[in-house]
């Protein structure tokens, strides 16, 4: 074994894996060339030398001008004694050189691996893969392309990213009219009124801002067993000019439930039956919120590391968290972080947020900035939950009663007991059977599965959200 300058050739006798370390990476089986840039002092000229141009000017210590070597003036046998780069074509005095210095590899090393895997020689035709050597020249250059490339992509992305914070304030006060829906004064006594001040104007300020969207509501029954009134209920609802959509009483504990068009009037409808009918007890229901995924992300994040990236980062979440609002608005849950099955080097987030959260973030394009790395995409996640013992939707394993049905072949054994669980042709979906779904050839955790997408369907239609989509 021996160095040089312009190169760093090991052999493991053990392996019979050879490494030379001359300006990149080589690599094949059984034999492994690695080649890294070196400290070697060859400059190149003004010009970038192209895989084609052969004439290219290098000053190099070991370059071979009209058949001599450029540092010990000697003829060489390009055949046996030199070493032609892979891009810009020149060759180079690899071994006998007066120079040490200046050789490629040691002779043995050089005759019997370098020159044979490079040339595909000596049995190495045989082998997997190409091997190439580059001079220190067209390394250099192609390092810089490689660097000059990245900050062209960075610089489109900054540029990208500033005119989006320029035209964020039009984006917030497009977003505050899209969810707040309230229409616009129409008298001029109205219209003569001062300009709101900069906190009225904040589209997050509770007491501006009328949210939109369906809300529920359960009116209980009182220390008797009765439930409302609904001559009274109606009377409150027309007095204050609320928005009704239904009223329903809830089959198992015989409550009435009451579905009104916002969250305003749910808020005025419960301060109404507090005052009229005392004995009634309220409580609104919360609101179903979004689920999402968060996909791109470059490493596993804490789960506080990333909520609070994302919380500074984007400037609408932002706001939002810097004004007043419910702790409903500001819901982010993080539910885990897990590799990405196509890309195990990168990551998604599934994130719980609130339907204010994901209108945000649908002025955005649906994307959103983490830390340093490319901007993530953002998918909406409709998770259903599904009972591994009976197959059925809405329950765990662990609470199911029902007897066991196989996930796979819907026979009336547990999934991991089915002796066809191999066959594809034997799938059939015991959900989609009960429905009468005549397309039933398939596993019940098929993403496709007609009753699963309906269920997702409702899901959906469930979220306030994709009500106003």
């Amino acid at each position: 074994m021996s160095q040089s300058k312009g190169a760093k050739v090991g052999v493991d006798e053990s392996s019979a894996l050879l490494q030379v370390d001359v300006n990149n990476v080589l690599v094949s089986k059984p034999m492994q060339v690695v080649v890294t840039k070196s400290d070697s002092t060859a400059s190149a000229s003004s010009a970038t030398a192209s895989s084609s141009d052969i004439s290219t000017e290098i000053t190099a210590p070991n370059i071979i001008v009209d058949g001599n070597c450029n540092t010990c003036k000697c003829a060489i046998d390009i055949s046996t004694h030199a070493i032609q780069c892979w891009s810009c074509k020149n060759n180079f005095h690899a071994i006998g050189c007066n120079d040490e210095a200046s050789c490629v590899a040691a002779t043995s090393v050089f005759t019997n691996h370098l020159l044979p895997a490079v040339n595909k020689t000596r049995g190495y035709e045989r082998k997997f893969g190409c091997f190439f050597f580059l001079c220190n020249h067209c390394m250099t250059e192609k390092e810089k392309i490689a660097t000059v490339s990245q900050n062209d992509r960075v610089d489109i992305l900054e540029k990208k990213m500033d005119a989006m914070q320029s035209d964020f304030k039009d984006e917030l006060a497009e977003m505050k009219s899209l969810l707040t829906g309230i229409a616009q004064p129409q008298s001029s006594e109205i219209q003569k009124k001062a300009p709101l001040s900069d906190k009225a104007q904040n589209p997050w300020n509770n007491k501006q801002r009328v949210d939109h969207l369906r809300h529920m509501m359960v009116i209980k029954r009182d220390e008797n067993g009765n439930t409302v009134d609904q001559s009274k209920l109606e009377k409150a609802c027309i007095d204050d000019g609320l928005g009704v959509l239904n009223t329903f009483e809830l089959k198992k504990s015989g409550d009435t439930a009451v579905i009104l068009q916002s969250r305003a009037d749910a808020t005025t409808l419960k301060t109404k039956l507090a005052e009229q009918l005392p004995q009634h007890s309220v409580e609104q229901v919360s609101s179903k919120t979004p689920t999402i995924t968060v996909v791109g992300l470059v490493r596993q994040y804490e789960k506080k590391e990333l909520a609070d990236m994302i919380q500074r980062q984007n400037s609408g979440i932002k706001a939002l968290f810097d004004s007043d609002v419910s702790d409903e608005d500001k819901k982010f849950d993080i539910v885990a972080i897990v590799p990405l099955r196509s890309k195990p080097s990168h990551y998604k987030a599934f994130i719980r947020v609130s339907n204010v959260i994901r209108s945000i973030l649908s002025k955005q394009s649906d994307k959103v900035y983490v830390g340093s790395q490319p901007v993530c995409k953002i998918y909406d996640s409709f998770y259903i939950l599904r009972c591994f013992n009976c197959q059925k939707f809405g329950h765990h394993s662990e609470n199911c009663k029902s007897a066991a049905t196989c996930g796979h072949c819907a026979g009336t054994h547990e999934t991991r007991n089915c002796s066809v669980k191999a066959d594809p042709l034997a799938a059939s979906c015991v959900n989609c059977i009960h429905a009468g779904i005549a397309d039933h050839k398939h596993t019940a955790n098929d993403s496709s599965c007609p009753q699963l997408v309906e269920s997702q369907t409702k899901l959906k239609k469930s979220i306030p959200f994709y009500q106003r989509k």
